[in-house]
């Protein structure tokens, strides 16, 4: 999955300790995938969206350096070859 290997990226490489996003509540599907990938709901926007005559939430979610394994980016490091001086 491609959010898994950006969020283990973003903690890996860049050192982030925490990723947040936003995604309207009528997009089950995509909440789903982050779930998935282990972003929990942290609040949400009641309302914040309109979509033709109805009204939708902002669902704000985040993912914590303890929540990656980021096992898969250590091993892959270690299959690169050492650098030419």
């Amino acid at each position: 999955m491609k959010a898994r290997l950006i969020v283990e990226y973003g903690m890996f490489f860049l050192g982030l300790h925490n990723i947040m996003l936003n995604v309207f509540a009528y997009n089950t599907r995509g909440m789903a995938a982050y779930q998935k990938v282990g972003f929990r709901e942290i609040g949400r926007r009641r309302g914040a969206i309109r979509l033709g005559q109805e009204r939708f939430d902002v669902v704000l979610m985040d993912i914590t350096a303890a929540d990656v394994d980021t096992s898969r980016m250590r091993a892959l490091v270690r299959l690169l070859p050492a650098p030419l001086e």
